[in-house]
């Protein structure tokens, strides 16, 4: 079953929009950066290999870029994947944010995962959020 996923969801800092296949170079960015590095990596990962995952992805999920609604600058990117409509079950993940973002204070990180649960829970009536977390990730363990 597939989701008519929102292409935009909007909070008090942040907006979130659906990812294009021109947000490739700064996804590759962010995810070879700090806040990549609790992430799987792909074998050879590139900006090219970055649009074919773009590309590749299915109708069960949606991949959004985090943009500061003052400013309007791209600063990171957050997913609703895995979404299971029979168990009424998504996964929620995927955050990254410029490494600028991640030793000083922002917004960005916490209202993007509020504006996925509230989305998963109020617009989609899902009943359970789960998520990935790599094992070498002391601080989200």
């Amino acid at each position: 079953m597939e989701h008519d996923f929102k292409k935009t969801l909007d909070g008090k800092y942040i907006q979130l929009r659906q990812v294009e296949l021109a947000d490739a170079a700064d996804i590759y960015k962010w995810r070879s950066g700090n806040s990549g590095k609790f992430l799987r990596q792909p074998k050879d990962y590139s900006v090219k290999s970055q649009e074919a995952w773009i590309k590749s992805r299915g109708d069960n999920e949606i991949n959004y870029i985090i943009i500061d609604r003052h400013t309007g600058q791209k600063v990171g990117f957050i997913a609703i994947y895995d979404v299971n409509h029979a168990d009424q079950v998504a996964n929620v993940g995927r955050l990254l944010l410029d490494d600028v973002f991640l030793s000083k204070s922002s917004p960005y990180g916490l209202e993007a995962m509020q504006l996925m649960y509230d989305y998963v829970f109020n617009v989609m009536h899902f009943r359970k959020i789960t998520g990935d977390i790599l094992a070498i990730n002391e601080s989200m363990v």
